[in-house]
Protein backbone atom coordinates (compact mmCIF):
# COMPACT_ATOMS: atom_id res chain seq x y z
CA UNK A 1 0.00 0.00 0.00
CA UNK A 2 1.28 3.21 -0.96
CA UNK A 3 0.81 6.14 1.25
CA UNK A 4 1.52 9.67 -0.42
CA UNK A 5 1.48 12.86 1.31
CA UNK A 6 1.16 14.45 -1.89
CA UNK A 7 -1.61 12.96 -3.45
CA UNK A 8 -3.84 13.87 -0.48
CA UNK A 9 -2.45 17.77 -0.64
CA UNK A 10 -3.28 17.55 -4.38
CA UNK A 11 -6.12 15.71 -3.69
CA UNK A 12 -7.64 18.24 -1.11
CA UNK A 13 -6.30 21.36 -1.71
CA UNK A 14 -6.95 22.86 -5.19
CA UNK A 15 -5.75 26.04 -5.95
CA UNK A 16 -7.94 29.14 -5.01
CA UNK A 17 -7.76 32.27 -6.80
CA UNK A 18 -7.97 35.54 -5.04
CA UNK A 19 -7.03 36.33 -1.24
CA UNK A 20 -10.59 35.74 -0.03
CA UNK A 21 -10.93 32.21 -1.85
CA UNK A 22 -7.54 31.33 -0.04
CA UNK A 23 -8.91 32.35 3.11
CA UNK A 24 -11.93 30.35 3.03
CA UNK A 25 -10.29 27.21 1.47
CA UNK A 26 -9.58 23.66 3.52
CA UNK A 27 -6.06 24.71 3.08
CA UNK A 28 -6.49 27.71 5.50
CA UNK A 29 -8.84 26.30 7.52
CA UNK A 30 -6.19 23.49 7.94
CA UNK A 31 -3.44 25.51 8.98
CA UNK A 32 -5.43 27.59 10.89
CA UNK A 33 -6.16 24.86 12.98
CA UNK A 34 -3.13 23.28 13.36
CA UNK A 35 -1.54 26.82 14.21
CA UNK A 36 -4.28 27.28 17.13
CA UNK A 37 -3.78 23.85 18.34
CA UNK A 38 0.36 24.23 17.89
CA UNK A 39 0.11 27.37 20.34
CA UNK A 40 -1.92 25.54 22.90
CA UNK A 41 0.07 22.38 22.71
CA UNK A 42 3.18 24.22 23.00
CA UNK A 43 1.83 26.65 26.20
CA UNK A 44 1.12 23.59 27.51
CA UNK A 45 4.04 21.53 27.82
CA UNK A 46 6.02 24.47 27.96
CA UNK A 47 4.39 24.97 31.60
CA UNK A 48 4.69 21.38 32.05
CA UNK A 49 8.22 22.17 32.03
CA UNK A 50 7.90 25.51 34.08
CA UNK A 51 6.00 24.49 37.03
CA UNK A 52 8.41 22.14 38.87
CA UNK A 53 11.32 24.71 38.30
CA UNK A 54 9.95 28.44 39.03
CA UNK A 55 6.86 27.45 41.53
CA UNK A 56 8.39 27.48 44.33
CA UNK A 57 10.22 31.00 43.77
CA UNK A 58 6.71 32.67 41.70
CA UNK A 59 4.31 31.66 43.83
CA UNK A 60 6.16 30.87 47.46
CA UNK A 61 5.36 27.04 47.36
CA UNK A 62 7.39 24.87 49.54
CA UNK A 63 9.50 21.90 47.75
CA UNK A 64 8.00 19.51 49.53
CA UNK A 65 4.80 20.49 47.81
CA UNK A 66 5.56 20.78 44.22
CA UNK A 67 4.58 17.46 42.92
CA UNK A 68 0.93 17.80 44.78
CA UNK A 69 0.57 21.23 43.21
CA UNK A 70 2.13 20.24 40.03
CA UNK A 71 -0.56 17.21 39.70
CA UNK A 72 -3.32 19.97 40.46
CA UNK A 73 -2.16 22.30 38.23
CA UNK A 74 -2.46 19.84 35.24
CA UNK A 75 -5.78 18.91 36.68
CA UNK A 76 -7.18 22.08 36.86
CA UNK A 77 -6.25 22.08 32.77
CA UNK A 78 -8.10 19.30 32.42
CA UNK A 79 -11.12 19.69 34.55
CA UNK A 80 -12.27 22.53 32.13
CA UNK A 81 -11.88 20.40 29.33
CA UNK A 82 -14.44 17.56 30.72
CA UNK A 83 -16.30 20.57 31.82
CA UNK A 84 -15.91 23.00 28.38
CA UNK A 85 -15.56 19.83 25.62
CA UNK A 86 -19.39 18.89 25.37
CA UNK A 87 -20.35 22.59 25.60
CA UNK A 88 -17.71 23.97 23.13
CA UNK A 89 -18.95 21.29 21.06
CA UNK A 90 -22.59 22.45 21.41
CA UNK A 91 -21.80 26.00 20.81
CA UNK A 92 -20.14 24.89 17.44
CA UNK A 93 -23.22 22.73 16.33
CA UNK A 94 -25.96 24.98 17.21
CA UNK A 95 -24.13 28.53 16.48
CA UNK A 96 -24.12 30.27 12.51
CA UNK A 97 -20.07 29.79 13.07
CA UNK A 98 -17.65 27.67 14.32
CA UNK A 99 -14.88 31.02 14.09
CA UNK A 100 -16.83 32.50 16.69
CA UNK A 101 -15.85 30.05 19.37
CA UNK A 102 -12.42 29.85 18.31
CA UNK A 103 -11.79 33.93 18.22
CA UNK A 104 -13.17 33.16 22.08
CA UNK A 105 -10.47 30.43 22.33
CA UNK A 106 -7.89 32.59 21.16
CA UNK A 107 -8.57 35.56 23.91
CA UNK A 108 -8.59 33.04 26.58
CA UNK A 109 -5.54 32.13 25.34
CA UNK A 110 -4.08 35.39 25.38
CA UNK A 111 -5.54 35.75 28.86
CA UNK A 112 -4.14 33.08 30.60
CA UNK A 113 -0.16 33.74 29.01
CA UNK A 114 -0.23 36.94 30.77
CA UNK A 115 -2.14 35.45 34.10
CA UNK A 116 0.66 32.25 34.55
CA UNK A 117 3.32 35.06 33.17
CA UNK A 118 2.89 37.48 35.95
CA UNK A 119 1.01 35.71 38.66
CA UNK A 120 2.43 35.97 42.58
CA UNK A 121 0.47 33.19 44.18
CA UNK A 122 -0.95 29.92 43.66
CA UNK A 123 -4.73 30.75 43.30
CA UNK A 124 -3.73 33.52 40.42
CA UNK A 125 -1.87 31.11 38.77
CA UNK A 126 -4.80 28.11 39.28
CA UNK A 127 -7.25 30.82 37.28
CA UNK A 128 -4.30 31.19 34.59
CA UNK A 129 -4.77 27.51 34.32
CA UNK A 130 -8.42 27.60 34.01
CA UNK A 131 -8.56 30.13 31.30
CA UNK A 132 -6.08 27.96 29.74
CA UNK A 133 -8.63 25.38 29.68
CA UNK A 134 -10.85 27.19 28.59
CA UNK A 135 -9.01 27.77 25.26
CA UNK A 136 -8.09 24.50 25.16
CA UNK A 137 -11.19 22.91 25.09
CA UNK A 138 -13.00 25.34 22.49
CA UNK A 139 -9.58 24.74 20.09
CA UNK A 140 -10.05 20.88 20.44
CA UNK A 141 -13.87 20.58 19.91
CA UNK A 142 -15.03 23.23 17.46
CA UNK A 143 -11.53 23.58 15.71
CA UNK A 144 -12.06 19.75 14.99
CA UNK A 145 -15.47 19.92 14.36
CA UNK A 146 -14.53 22.73 11.38
CA UNK A 147 -12.17 20.18 10.23
CA UNK A 148 -14.70 17.56 10.09
CA UNK A 149 -16.95 19.71 8.02
CA UNK A 150 -14.49 20.56 5.32
CA UNK A 151 -13.27 17.32 5.15
CA UNK A 152 -16.00 15.13 5.24
CA UNK A 153 -15.35 11.38 7.05
CA UNK A 154 -13.50 10.38 3.83
CA UNK A 155 -10.44 12.48 4.89
CA UNK A 156 -11.08 13.19 8.70
CA UNK A 157 -8.89 10.45 9.74
CA UNK A 158 -6.11 12.12 7.34
CA UNK A 159 -6.87 15.71 8.76
CA UNK A 160 -6.79 14.30 12.31
CA UNK A 161 -3.14 13.48 11.59
CA UNK A 162 -1.90 16.63 10.69
CA UNK A 163 -3.90 17.93 14.03
CA UNK A 164 -1.57 15.58 15.87
CA UNK A 165 1.27 16.23 13.62
CA UNK A 166 1.13 19.98 14.58
CA UNK A 167 0.25 19.63 18.30
CA UNK A 168 3.00 16.93 17.99
CA UNK A 169 5.22 19.86 16.72
CA UNK A 170 4.65 22.32 19.60
CA UNK A 171 5.14 19.26 22.15
CA UNK A 172 8.48 18.55 20.75
CA UNK A 173 9.72 22.44 20.35
CA UNK A 174 8.36 23.57 23.64
CA UNK A 175 11.14 21.39 26.06
CA UNK A 176 13.60 22.48 24.23
CA UNK A 177 13.35 26.06 23.71
CA UNK A 178 11.99 26.45 27.02
CA UNK A 179 14.84 24.69 28.47
CA UNK A 180 17.33 26.77 26.79
CA UNK A 181 15.82 29.92 27.28
CA UNK A 182 14.82 29.16 31.08
CA UNK A 183 18.83 28.56 31.78
CA UNK A 184 19.76 31.73 29.50
CA UNK A 185 17.53 34.11 29.77
CA UNK A 186 14.84 33.40 31.95
CA UNK A 187 11.06 33.02 32.84
CA UNK A 188 10.08 36.44 30.73
CA UNK A 189 11.61 35.40 27.79
CA UNK A 190 9.90 31.98 27.99
CA UNK A 191 6.27 33.85 28.37
CA UNK A 192 7.27 36.14 25.68
CA UNK A 193 8.12 33.46 23.34
CA UNK A 194 4.47 32.02 24.79
CA UNK A 195 2.62 35.57 24.08
CA UNK A 196 4.01 35.92 20.44
CA UNK A 197 3.04 32.51 19.52
CA UNK A 198 -0.93 33.32 20.55
CA UNK A 199 -0.78 36.62 19.30
CA UNK A 200 0.19 34.68 15.65
CA UNK A 201 -2.06 32.34 15.99
CA UNK A 202 -5.16 35.04 16.92
CA UNK A 203 -4.58 37.14 13.45
CA UNK A 204 -4.53 33.54 11.77
CA UNK A 205 -7.57 32.70 13.32
CA UNK A 206 -9.26 36.16 12.73
CA UNK A 207 -8.01 36.36 8.96
CA UNK A 208 -10.14 32.87 8.28
CA UNK A 209 -13.12 32.38 6.38
CA UNK A 210 -15.31 29.78 6.90
CA UNK A 211 -15.56 27.67 3.73
CA UNK A 212 -15.32 24.98 1.52
CA UNK A 213 -17.28 22.08 3.44
CA UNK A 214 -18.07 19.18 1.96
CA UNK A 215 -21.19 17.07 1.84
CA UNK A 216 -21.47 13.51 3.14
CA UNK A 217 -20.70 10.63 0.92
CA UNK A 218 -23.19 8.48 -0.58
CA UNK A 219 -25.79 11.24 0.99
CA UNK A 220 -28.78 13.24 -0.23
CA UNK A 221 -30.61 16.82 0.95
CA UNK A 222 -33.89 16.19 0.52
CA UNK A 223 -36.56 18.48 2.45
CA UNK A 224 -38.65 15.34 2.86
CA UNK A 225 -36.84 14.43 6.01
CA UNK A 226 -37.49 16.37 8.68
CA UNK A 227 -35.21 18.53 10.68
CA UNK A 228 -34.71 17.81 14.10
CA UNK A 229 -31.32 18.76 14.89
CA UNK A 230 -32.78 22.80 15.74
CA UNK A 231 -35.09 21.53 18.77
CA UNK A 232 -33.92 20.50 22.31
CA UNK A 233 -35.61 17.76 21.77
CA UNK A 234 -33.93 16.58 18.74
CA UNK A 235 -31.25 16.78 19.93
CA UNK A 236 -31.26 14.96 23.49
CA UNK A 237 -32.79 12.18 21.25
CA UNK A 238 -29.34 12.66 19.35
CA UNK A 239 -27.00 12.26 22.13
CA UNK A 240 -29.48 9.05 23.68
CA UNK A 241 -28.92 7.48 20.21
CA UNK A 242 -25.37 8.03 20.55
CA UNK A 243 -24.51 7.20 23.70
CA UNK A 244 -26.43 3.95 23.06
CA UNK A 245 -23.86 2.97 20.27
CA UNK A 246 -21.15 0.77 21.63
CA UNK A 247 -19.25 1.85 19.00
CA UNK A 248 -19.68 5.40 20.26
CA UNK A 249 -18.64 4.24 23.78
CA UNK A 250 -15.74 2.20 22.88
CA UNK A 251 -14.20 5.10 20.76
CA UNK A 252 -14.70 7.49 24.18
CA UNK A 253 -13.66 4.74 26.26
CA UNK A 254 -10.46 4.37 24.03
CA UNK A 255 -10.23 8.51 24.23
CA UNK A 256 -10.09 8.55 27.97
CA UNK A 257 -7.47 6.01 28.21
CA UNK A 258 -5.29 7.98 25.69
CA UNK A 259 -6.03 11.17 27.63
CA UNK A 260 -5.10 9.48 30.69
CA UNK A 261 -1.91 7.98 29.46
CA UNK A 262 -0.46 11.17 28.17
CA UNK A 263 -1.16 13.26 30.45
CA UNK A 264 -0.08 11.21 33.48
CA UNK A 265 3.50 10.45 31.77
CA UNK A 266 3.34 14.33 31.24
CA UNK A 267 3.26 14.94 35.15
CA UNK A 268 5.42 12.36 36.39
CA UNK A 269 7.80 12.54 33.88
CA UNK A 270 9.85 15.45 34.37
CA UNK A 271 9.82 15.57 38.18
CA UNK A 272 11.10 11.40 38.21
CA UNK A 273 14.13 12.89 35.68
CA UNK A 274 14.81 15.95 38.03
CA UNK A 275 14.65 13.90 41.67
CA UNK A 276 15.84 10.47 39.82
CA UNK A 277 18.70 11.56 37.18
CA UNK A 278 19.29 15.16 38.60
CA UNK A 279 18.93 16.79 35.40
CA UNK A 280 18.37 20.64 34.91
CA UNK A 281 15.93 22.21 32.60
CA UNK A 282 18.16 21.49 29.55
CA UNK A 283 18.20 17.90 30.13
CA UNK A 284 14.68 17.29 31.27
CA UNK A 285 13.37 19.08 27.79
CA UNK A 286 16.11 17.19 25.87
CA UNK A 287 15.01 13.99 27.15
CA UNK A 288 10.80 15.36 26.55
CA UNK A 289 11.66 15.65 23.01
CA UNK A 290 11.72 11.94 23.05
CA UNK A 291 8.32 11.84 24.12
CA UNK A 292 6.51 14.29 21.91
CA UNK A 293 8.98 13.81 18.95
CA UNK A 294 7.83 10.59 17.46
CA UNK A 295 3.84 11.56 18.33
CA UNK A 296 4.76 13.58 14.57
CA UNK A 297 4.16 10.09 12.87
CA UNK A 298 0.93 10.50 13.22
CA UNK A 299 -0.29 11.42 10.01
CA UNK A 300 0.75 7.73 8.85
CA UNK A 301 -1.85 5.74 11.61
CA UNK A 302 -4.35 8.80 10.49
CA UNK A 303 -4.09 7.75 6.56
CA UNK A 304 -4.64 3.92 7.77
CA UNK A 305 -7.45 4.81 9.51
CA UNK A 306 -9.21 6.72 6.91
CA UNK A 307 -8.52 2.89 4.63
CA UNK A 308 -8.98 0.02 7.10
CA UNK A 309 -10.64 1.58 10.45
CA UNK A 310 -9.33 2.25 13.57
CA UNK A 311 -9.77 -1.00 15.12
CA UNK A 312 -6.84 -3.16 14.95
CA UNK A 313 -4.33 0.42 14.82
CA UNK A 314 -5.58 1.35 18.05
CA UNK A 315 -5.49 -2.62 19.84
CA UNK A 316 -1.86 -2.67 18.66
CA UNK A 317 -0.88 1.25 19.71
CA UNK A 318 -2.28 0.18 23.42
CA UNK A 319 -1.04 -3.43 23.83
CA UNK A 320 2.41 -1.89 22.33
CA UNK A 321 2.81 0.52 24.98
CA UNK A 322 2.73 -2.30 28.21
CA UNK A 323 5.93 -3.86 27.32
CA UNK A 324 7.73 -0.25 27.39
CA UNK A 325 5.87 0.74 30.92
CA UNK A 326 6.93 -2.86 31.68
CA UNK A 327 10.64 -1.19 30.85
CA UNK A 328 10.49 1.76 31.91
CA UNK A 329 9.51 1.00 35.26
CA UNK A 330 13.01 -0.20 36.07
CA UNK A 331 14.91 3.01 34.83
CA UNK A 332 14.73 4.16 39.00
CA UNK A 333 18.69 4.55 39.29
CA UNK A 334 21.06 7.31 38.24
CA UNK A 335 23.18 5.42 36.06
CA UNK A 336 23.44 5.56 32.45
CA UNK A 337 22.18 2.50 31.69
CA UNK A 338 19.17 3.23 33.59
CA UNK A 339 18.68 6.81 31.74
CA UNK A 340 19.20 5.22 28.30
CA UNK A 341 16.83 2.46 28.53
CA UNK A 342 14.17 5.82 30.22
CA UNK A 343 14.90 7.41 27.17
CA UNK A 344 14.72 4.55 24.50
CA UNK A 345 11.43 2.91 26.10
CA UNK A 346 10.40 6.41 25.52
CA UNK A 347 10.21 6.71 22.85
CA UNK A 348 8.70 3.79 22.03
CA UNK A 349 5.89 4.66 24.26
CA UNK A 350 5.99 7.65 21.56
CA UNK A 351 5.11 5.80 18.60
CA UNK A 352 2.86 3.10 20.52
CA UNK A 353 0.38 5.70 22.06
CA UNK A 354 0.20 7.76 18.46
CA UNK A 355 -0.90 4.28 16.58
CA UNK A 356 -4.05 4.65 19.67
CA UNK A 357 -4.95 8.06 19.82
CA UNK A 358 -5.27 9.54 16.12
CA UNK A 359 -7.14 6.47 14.94
CA UNK A 360 -9.32 6.11 18.08
CA UNK A 361 -9.94 10.22 17.38
CA UNK A 362 -11.10 9.46 13.65
CA UNK A 363 -13.38 6.86 15.39
CA UNK A 364 -15.55 9.21 16.89
CA UNK A 365 -16.45 11.03 13.17
CA UNK A 366 -16.60 7.37 11.57
CA UNK A 367 -19.67 6.38 13.97
CA UNK A 368 -21.10 9.89 13.21
CA UNK A 369 -20.91 9.04 9.87
CA UNK A 370 -22.64 6.10 9.70
CA UNK A 371 -25.60 7.12 12.37
CA UNK A 372 -26.53 9.97 10.23
CA UNK A 373 -26.89 7.54 6.81
CA UNK A 374 -29.40 5.04 9.06
CA UNK A 375 -30.91 8.62 11.28
CA UNK A 376 -30.98 11.38 9.02
CA UNK A 377 -34.03 12.82 10.66
CA UNK A 378 -32.17 13.89 14.33
CA UNK A 379 -28.98 14.65 12.70
CA UNK A 380 -30.31 17.36 9.85
CA UNK A 381 -28.05 19.42 7.89
CA UNK A 382 -25.71 19.46 10.34
CA UNK A 383 -22.57 16.38 10.78
CA UNK A 384 -22.91 17.35 14.34
CA UNK A 385 -18.96 16.96 15.00
CA UNK A 386 -19.67 19.50 17.40
CA UNK A 387 -20.99 17.31 19.50
CA UNK A 388 -18.59 14.40 18.73
CA UNK A 389 -15.76 15.94 19.26
CA UNK A 390 -17.50 17.29 22.45
CA UNK A 391 -17.70 13.53 23.19
CA UNK A 392 -14.15 12.99 22.47
CA UNK A 393 -12.51 15.64 24.39
CA UNK A 394 -14.94 15.10 27.02
CA UNK A 395 -13.44 11.45 27.69
CA UNK A 396 -9.91 12.42 26.92
CA UNK A 397 -9.86 15.02 29.61
CA UNK A 398 -11.67 13.02 31.95
CA UNK A 399 -9.00 10.45 31.92
CA UNK A 400 -6.56 13.03 31.74
CA UNK A 401 -7.61 14.31 34.85
CA UNK A 402 -7.84 11.38 36.90
CA UNK A 403 -4.14 10.21 35.69
CA UNK A 404 -2.77 13.77 36.77
CA UNK A 405 -4.03 13.60 40.17
CA UNK A 406 -3.86 9.55 41.09
CA UNK A 407 -0.31 8.83 39.22
CA UNK A 408 1.01 11.76 41.28
CA UNK A 409 -0.34 10.34 44.83
CA UNK A 410 1.00 7.05 43.31
CA UNK A 411 4.43 8.38 43.14
CA UNK A 412 4.56 10.30 46.28
CA UNK A 413 2.99 7.76 48.50
CA UNK A 414 4.08 4.20 46.70
CA UNK A 415 6.77 4.52 43.84
CA UNK A 416 7.54 5.38 40.25
CA UNK A 417 7.41 1.96 39.05
CA UNK A 418 3.57 1.87 41.26
CA UNK A 419 2.69 4.53 38.96
CA UNK A 420 3.68 2.71 35.44
CA UNK A 421 2.27 -0.51 36.23
CA UNK A 422 -1.16 1.08 36.63
CA UNK A 423 -0.94 2.96 33.00
CA UNK A 424 0.35 -1.00 32.15
CA UNK A 425 -2.80 -1.88 33.66
CA UNK A 426 -5.11 0.93 31.77
CA UNK A 427 -3.71 0.21 28.07
CA UNK A 428 -4.30 -3.47 28.83
CA UNK A 429 -8.47 -2.30 29.31
CA UNK A 430 -7.96 -0.13 26.18
CA UNK A 431 -6.98 -2.76 23.97
CA UNK A 432 -9.62 -4.74 25.21
CA UNK A 433 -12.21 -2.81 24.60
CA UNK A 434 -11.15 -1.36 21.27
CA UNK A 435 -10.47 -4.87 19.86
CA UNK A 436 -14.38 -5.69 20.91
CA UNK A 437 -16.31 -2.44 20.34
CA UNK A 438 -14.91 -0.57 17.73
CA UNK A 439 -15.73 -0.84 14.05
CA UNK A 440 -14.01 -1.71 10.67
CA UNK A 441 -13.35 0.92 8.05
CA UNK A 442 -16.32 0.29 5.49
CA UNK A 443 -15.97 0.84 1.89
CA UNK A 444 -17.12 3.56 -0.46
CA UNK A 445 -20.57 4.45 0.26
CA UNK A 446 -23.44 3.76 -2.43
CA UNK A 447 -25.47 6.46 -2.97
CA UNK A 448 -28.70 5.51 -1.17
CA UNK A 449 -32.22 7.62 -2.70
CA UNK A 450 -33.98 8.64 0.61
CA UNK A 451 -37.59 7.89 0.54
CA UNK A 452 -40.00 11.45 0.63
CA UNK A 453 -43.11 11.45 2.99
CA UNK A 454 -45.89 11.05 0.75
CA UNK A 455 -49.61 11.76 0.86
CA UNK A 456 -51.63 8.77 0.14
CA UNK A 457 -55.59 9.12 -0.32
CA UNK A 458 -57.63 5.58 0.22
CA UNK A 459 -61.42 4.87 0.43
CA UNK A 460 -62.73 3.55 3.56
CA UNK A 461 -65.53 0.69 3.61
CA UNK A 462 -68.51 3.72 4.49
CA UNK A 463 -67.36 5.46 1.43
CA UNK A 464 -65.50 8.03 2.98
CA UNK A 465 -62.05 9.56 1.29
CA UNK A 466 -59.34 9.38 3.68
CA UNK A 467 -55.44 10.52 3.56
CA UNK A 468 -52.31 9.30 5.50
CA UNK A 469 -48.59 10.02 4.79
CA UNK A 470 -45.79 6.89 3.89
CA UNK A 471 -42.93 7.56 6.38
CA UNK A 472 -39.65 6.22 6.08
CA UNK A 473 -37.76 5.42 9.62
CA UNK A 474 -36.69 8.19 10.79
CA UNK A 475 -34.71 6.80 13.88
CA UNK A 476 -37.39 8.69 16.39
CA UNK A 477 -38.13 6.64 19.09
CA UNK A 478 -41.92 6.33 20.01
CA UNK A 479 -42.79 8.47 17.47
CA UNK A 480 -41.79 5.87 14.47
CA UNK A 481 -39.09 3.16 14.55
CA UNK A 482 -40.57 1.65 11.35
CA UNK A 483 -42.11 2.62 8.12
CA UNK A 484 -45.82 3.44 8.96
CA UNK A 485 -48.65 5.32 7.59
CA UNK A 486 -49.97 8.38 9.81
CA UNK A 487 -53.26 9.61 9.22
CA UNK A 488 -53.97 13.32 9.04
CA UNK A 489 -53.90 13.59 12.92
CA UNK A 490 -51.17 11.84 13.63
CA UNK A 491 -49.02 13.76 11.19
CA UNK A 492 -49.95 16.89 12.77
CA UNK A 493 -49.26 15.98 16.26
CA UNK A 494 -45.79 14.96 14.68
CA UNK A 495 -45.48 18.18 12.62
CA UNK A 496 -45.83 20.04 16.38
CA UNK A 497 -42.67 17.86 17.75
CA UNK A 498 -40.44 19.10 14.59
CA UNK A 499 -41.50 22.87 15.38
Amino acid sequence: MELSVGKFWKREFAPSLGFVAFRSSKWYILVAACWALYTTSFYYTSTVLLIPFTMTEQAGVPEDGVQIYAGVMMACYSVILVIGGPLAGYWADVGNSKKRPIMVAQTFLLISTVILWKGTHVAVLIVGRLCHGVAGSIFWSAGQALLADAFGAESIGNAVGYVDLSSSLGYLLAPILTGVLLDKSGVDSVYGMSLGFACISFLISAAMIEGGKVSDAGQTTSMAIPDLSSTLAGRLRLVRLLLRSRRMLAACLGCFVAGLVLVTYDTIAPIHMERTYHWGPWEVGLALGAWYGPKMLSIIPGTLADRFGARWMTVVGFFGCIPCFVAVAFATDDTSRSKALFILMTVCLSIAISFANTPITAEIIYVLDDKKRTNPALFGTTRASGLGFGFFLFSWALGATIGSLTCAKIVDSASWDAAIYSLAGWCAAGAVICLLWTGAREGPKTQVPEIPLTLESSDSEAGKSQESIACPKLGLGSLGDDPVHWGVGETKIYHQFIR
